[in-house]
């Protein structure tokens, strides 16, 4: 005895895959195009805009921590001399 039950039609034979775009036409391929380059060109622009404000914000706390360690060696090495 079968705890699940089961069908009795025939199993229907599967469609094939298609790819997307393969229905689109070609005007309609052109415009998707169209659209996702734009949004390429958007996406560019956007991080190379992040980027130059990382670099440009960011400079000066960098800056402040380099100096901090320069300035903990020399105390350090100032402290070594003085014994």
């Amino acid at each position: 005895m079968c705890s699940s039950p089961k069908s009795s039609r025939a199993v229907s034979a599967s469609k094939p895959i298609k790819a997307f775009g393969e229905d689109l036409s070609k005007e309609q391929r052109l415009h998707f195009t169209e659209v996702a380059n734009r949004a390429d060109e958007r996406r560019k622009k956007r991080v190379e805009e992040k980027r130059r404000w990382k670099q440009k914000h960011n400079t000066g706390r960098n800056k402040q921590q380099q100096t901090s360690v320069w300035q903990w060696l020399n105390n350090f090495f100032v402290s070594l001399a003085t014994r």
